[in-house]
C-alpha cells in the first residue's frame, strides 16, 4: 500500500506533507518469532495533544495494515493502546511484509479542527467520516524468515511404521534412530494410510499421533537428558527449530515448561485446530 501520492481533502499528519506543525506520529516496531508466528511489538509516539485526546475519547484509533506482496495476504489490526503486540502466522506470508500505521476516525466528525494545522488553513474546520485517515507513519518493511522444518509433518522427523502382522499391541514410540518412529498395529496402520494424504485430517492426525509422541519425547528428554539423543537427526532438527524461535532445547527449558506446553507450542495448538476442522467438515457435509 503506497499512499504517499494520495491527495486528501483535509489536513493529514504525515512526513510527506506540511499539513501540521510541531506534530509527529512515530511507530516503532520490533519483530520477533515464535513457533509458526511473527510477533510485532509496537510503541507509538504521538506528539499532538488534540489527536491524543481523540484517541482517549474514542473518536479515533490506531490501525495497522499488514500486507505481503508475494502471497496477497492482508490483515488489519486496530487498537487504542500506545504500546502492545500483534501477531500473524508465518504460513500466510513469505519474503517480506509491509506494516502501514495510521490514525483513523472511529466515527463521523463534523467540525474537525486542530490547533497545529498549517497556518495556511487559518481557522477552517473539516468534515471527517468514519474510516477517514487522520495521520500516517512511514511504512515499515519486515523481512520474513524462511520457515523452519515443520516438526508436525510426518515426513520431517517422524516415521510411521507397521508392527508385525500378528502384533496387535498399542502404539509404541522409539527414539533411538534418526527419526522418531511410531509403530502401529495392522488395523491402525491401515486406517492411518486411508487418511494420511487428506489435507482435511492433518490437524486430526497431529492430535492423535504426533502430539502425544512429542509429549512422550519431551518427557523422555527430561528423565534421561539430552546427551542420550543428541546424535540423532530428529534431536538436531528439533534443537535448530527451538533456536530459530528464540529458545534453547536444554535442561532449563524442559524444567521451566511442561511437556504438554512444549508440544502445544511446536504444533500450534493441534487439538484446537482439530476441533475446528472437524466441526467445519461436518458443516460442509450438511450444506451439500
Amino acid at each position: 500500500m503506497d499512499i504517499k501520492n494520495k491527495l486528501f481533502p483535509y489536513p493529514v499528519l504525515c512526513t510527506f506533507n506540511d499539513d501540521f506543525t510541531e506534530s509527529t506520529l512515530k511507530v516503532d516496531i520490533v519483530k520477533s518469532q515464535s513457533f509458526k508466528k511473527l510477533i510485532f511489538e509496537y510503541n507509538i509516539t504521538l506528539l499532538n495533544d488534540e489527536l491524543n485526546e481523540m484517541i482517549l475519547n474514542d473518536f479515533a484509533e490506531f490501525v495497522f495494515h499488514i500486507e505481503c506482496p508475494y502471497t496477497s495476504y492482508r490483515i488489519i489490526k486496530k487498537t487504542k493502546n500506545f504500546v502492545g503486540t500483534f501477531e500473524i502466522y508465518l504460513d500466510k506470508v513469505k519474503e517480506s511484509v509491509t506494516v502501514n500505521s495510521f490514525i483513523i476516525a472511529k466515527r463521523d466528525i463534523h467540525s474537525y479542527f486542530n490547533s497545529k494545522f498549517n497556518s495556511d488553513y487559518g481557522n477552517r474546520s473539516f468534515c471527517l467520516f468514519k474510516g477517514n485517515i487522520i495521520a500516517i507513519d512511514d511504512p515499515y518493511k519486515i523481512e520474513v524468515p524462511k520457515q523452519d522444518e515443520d516438526l508436525g509433518k510426518v515426513e520431517s522427523i517422524f516415521s510411521i511404521s507397521r508392527r508385525a502382522a500378528d502384533d496387535n499391541s498399542e502404539i509404541k514410540i522409539e527414539l533411538n534412530s534418526d527419526k522418531i518412529n511410531l509403530l502401529l498395529n495392522k488395523d491402525d496402520y491401515n486406517n492411518y494410510n486411508k487418511i494420511a494424504n487428506n489435507p482435511s485430517f492433518i490437524s486430526t492426525l497431529q492430535s492423535i499421533l504426533i502430539f502425544p509422541a512429542l509429549i512422550y519425547t519431551f518427557e523422555t528428554l527430561k528423565n534421561e537428558g539430552n546427551d542420550t539423543y543428541c546424535d540423532y537427526q530428529w534431536f538436531a532438527s528439533m534443537s535448530k527449530t527451538f533456536q530459530k524461535n528464540g529458545s534453547t532445547l536444554n535442561k532449563e527449558l524442559l524444567e521451566h515448561k511442561t511437556s504438554f506446553e512444549l508440544a502445544q507450542e511446536v504444533l500450534d495448538s493441534p487439538v484446537r485446530r482439530a476441533f475446528y476442522n472437524i466441526v467445519n467438515l461436518d458443516c460442509e457435509e450438511e450444506d451439500v
